[in-house]
């Protein structure tokens, strides 16, 4: 008897939704879908957290912020998927001597950027997603809040670097054709690996 009591109390507690209700429902569903498409359509101001520290700045002062941020950057390997690349310094005088088809270039260039841009975009919108949890969201320690807030400043950074970056190498597109100095190896390249082995260029 008690089990029949306690199963009629439990479903006399569950909400009971009426039919104009759940048309409200879904509604309202309905509109945030569409909201969320047409946001992808044609986006969001950026946080001002993120578009302060890109206008901000100068030039010099970003390229700064961006090998810092390169520098602090924690490392992890797996065979070719982590290691960068460089032109062998054999090839390089060759190289230099070709002939360039500037838009290809130019263009190749554009594209690479894009794909940049929307690294960031991804970055932008976690920093956003985190942000928003930063004071709604309980933490068993002060570490793990510290290790989350840090985690929302990582997004932050990698945003700027993302945009920055892509502005930055846009920008070089058009005086690449004029100059290849950009094959020159620079202290940065080090842990990277020429592109074609010993044994192909032998």
């Amino acid at each position: 008897m008690d089990n029949i009591n306690a199963s009629n109390e439990q479903e006399e507690s569950q909400s009971i939704f009426t039919r104009s209700e759940v048309d409200e429902l879904l509604c309202e569903l309905e509109e945030r879908r569409e909201t969320k498409k047409q946001l992808q359509v044609i986006g969001s101001d950026l946080p001002v957290d993120i578009s302060k520290t890109l206008d901000g700045q100068n030039t010099s002062q970003l390229k700064e912020i961006f090998k810092q941020y390169k520098k602090g950057i924690y490392r992890y390997n797996h065979g070719e998927w982590t290691t960068a690349e460089q032109i062998n310094k054999e090839f390089i005088p060759e190289l230099k001597n070709w002939k360039v088809d500037a838009y290809q270039l130019v263009h190749t260039v554009y594209k690479i950027t894009e794909s940049t841009r929307i690294q960031a975009r991804e970055s932008t919108e976690l920093f956003e997603q985190l942000h928003y949890l930063q004071y709604k969201a309980e933490f068993g320690s002060s570490e793990n809040r510290d290790i989350f807030n840090n985690t929302i400043d990582q997004a932050q950074q990698l945003a700027v670097f993302s945009y920055g970056s892509a502005k930055e190498a846009a920008i070089k597109a058009l005086k690449l054709p004029t100059s290849i100095k950009h094959l020159e190896p620079t202290s940065e390249e080090d842990g990277k690996k020429n592109s074609f082995d010993n044994e192909f260029v032998e």
